[in-house]
């Protein structure tokens, strides 16, 4: 009974697991390989085909470019920002409470919340962003530029996710030793020097743990793009994530969409193998 005990207790969570996570991503993977169409009754198996037709597809490509315009710009600056506002709120601070409450409050927001909200603030004549730059003269179309909408719709999720990499972050700096610190003082180390050689090595677990969920969150991303920009203008800012979505619920090419699903995965295998080595070694 000892020895049956363990697996009883983990069985409900093995469960869970299987159920919610290693049988739908198997699902996912054989469906890829067929023509599932929510238009037609009859699946018939296509091998490589939804992958090759993936490949060839310019909305596909300009998307894997999108991701990764939008990975890139919304990692570095949630990161540095986030790093930023841990160091600051770190220190005994008056209404540091407030702060640190104040900063984590856009994640408490719905991403579609924020998405509505900023795109309201943003949108052309009626916008109050607008209504103040049109007293300097100054009209700017936030959603009829591709890149413009590209970087309006990255500046969007650093405004909410800042707040959330800060938390990461300024838990791992509670982690470290206070006295590691008053060493380094007393050795004429300043605040630069100390940052260099004390914090950010032995930050380098958490911001590895940071840099993973964030790439994660990015390159899956569906909610923000598609209330911001809805992928416009012309389908030129849609995401992996986006045209994931449209492809397999706005025009039923489940097949087709759950290949562009499989790739999405591959790429945040690829690149949390990457973080882990590039960070971990450094």
């Amino acid at each position: 009974s000892d020895r049956v005990l363990p697996y009883i207790l983990v069985a409900p969570a093995v469960v869970l697991v299987f159920t919610l996570t290693i049988y739908p991503t198997i699902y996912v993977l054989q469906t890829s390989f067929t023509d599932w169409s929510l238009t037609r009754t009859v699946t018939r198996d296509v091998g490589l085909q939804n992958y090759l037709d993936l490949a060839r597809d310019p909305l596909a490509l300009r998307s894997l470019f999108n991701t990764g315009v939008f990975l890139a710009g919304s990692l570095s600056l949630i990161l540095v920002l986030g790093l930023a506002l841990a160091l600051a709120l770190n220190e005994r601070v008056r209404f540091r409470s407030f702060f640190r409450s104040s900063v984590i409050l856009p994640w408490a927001l719905t991403a579609v919340v924020v998405g509505v909200m900023w795109r309201w603030i943003l949108i052309p004549d009626i916008g109050i962003v607008n209504y103040m730059l049109s007293g300097a003269g100054i009209n700017v179309s936030f959603f009829l530029d591709p890149g413009l909408a590209l970087g309006t719709m990255t500046m969007v999720e650093v405004w909410r996710s800042t707040g959330y990499g800060m938390i990461l972050l300024l838990a791992g700096l509670q982690g470290i030793d206070t006295t590691l610190y008053e060493a380094a003082r007393m050795d004429g180390a300043g605040f630069w020097k100390s940052l260099r050689f004390i914090t950010l090595p032995l930050l380098m677990p958490t911001i590895l743990i940071t840099t993973i969920l964030l790439s994660i969150r990015s390159v899956n991303l569906i909610d923000i793009p598609l209330v911001v920009t809805g992928g416009g203008p012309a389908r030129m800012t849609e995401t992996l994530g986006l045209y994931m979505w449209k492809e397999s619920f706005s025009f039923y090419h489940i097949g087709y969409g759950s290949s562009v699903a499989v790739v999405m995965f591959v790429i945040n295998l690829i690149l949390t193998v990457f973080y882990i080595r590039s960070l971990t070694r450094s």
